[in-house]
């Protein structure tokens, strides 16, 4: 398992993917090591292995207690789904992601990136005004959190509605 893991750290996709398979054959893995298939497997190429992986990984985070990070996986498979133009099971992972959140107080991390959800929804429906406000506060929550992926997220977002509304220097450069 140590070994698989320094692979994933050193962006040995392919080598990862297989230790860990092989690992996760004998004794299923652990959630973080199943988030760490799936990336693997999606820089792979391999998005049914992707899918299923984040798919087991939700449900370990919420075996383990770890509601923040059944939220997260739920969120990256509703993005992964929505990109595959799988509306209706991405909806389904979004809200189930929504759900594990209204029970929690307060701001969090895991708020931004349903925020960073909602932009996608509203990009998918060319609702470019709907996409700039919640891409905006994405990007916010990523920044009060130090989450740089989530920032990244959201100035993606963010740049492309700029772009659309017909705001290209604008969009252009929150994309840089």
């Amino acid at each position: 398992l140590r070994t698989a893991r320094e692979a994933y750290g050193r962006r040995e996709w392919s080598q990862a993917h297989s230790l860990l398979g092989r690992l996760d054959a004998a004794a299923p893995l652990a959630a973080d090591d199943l988030e760490r298939l799936a990336v693997a497997a999606y820089m792979l190429g391999l998005d049914d292995q992707q899918l299923a992986a984040l798919a087991r990984a939700h449900h370990a985070h919420l075996r383990d207690g770890d509601r923040a990070g059944a939220v997260r996986a739920a969120f990256w498979l509703g993005v992964h789904l929505t990109i595959r133009g799988e509306v209706g099971r991405a909806g389904g992972w979004l809200g189930r992601a929504q759900r594990l959140l209204e029970h929690e107080a307060g701001d969090c991390v895991e708020r931004g990136y349903l925020s960073s959800a909602d932009a996608l929804r509203a990009m998918v429906a060319g609702d470019w005004r709907a996409t700039r406000a919640a891409a905006a506060d994405a990007v916010g929550v990523g920044e009060r959190f130090g989450d740089p992926d989530l920032v990244a997220l959201g100035l993606i977002d963010l740049g492309r509605a700029l772009i659309e509304e017909g705001l290209a220097a604008e969009g252009v450069g929150k994309l840089d």
